[in-house]
C-alpha cells in the first residue's frame, strides 16, 4: 500500500479522528473505506450508463431490409 498526504484544517482532522475512534476504527481505515465507496459508486454509474446506451438497429446489423443486398 502506498502513502499519500492530504492537508486539512486541524480541527477537522481531530473531529474525524474522534468520529473514527467512536466507531472503533482509525482515520486511515475510514478514509480507505470512503475512497473505495467513491470509486464503487463511479463504476456503478458507468455501468448504468453503458447499459443505457442501446445501439441502433443499423449498428447491430438488424436493420429492416427490403431484400436488397449491399456489397
Amino acid at each position: 500500500m502506498q502513502n499519500i498526504t492530504f492537508n486539512a484544517p486541524t480541527h477537522l482532522i481531530e473531529a474525524a479522528r474522534k468520529a473514527a475512534q467512536s466507531q472503533n476504527s482509525t482515520l486511515n481505515a475510514e478514509f480507505r473505506q470512503w475512497w473505495a465507496q467513491v470509486y464503487l459508486a463511479r463504476d456503478r454509474a458507468r455501468a448504468r450508463e453503458d447499459r443505457a446506451i442501446v445501439p441502433s438497429p443499423q449498428a447491430t446489423g438488424d436493420a429492416p431490409s427490403d431484400g436488397r443486398k449491399f456489397t
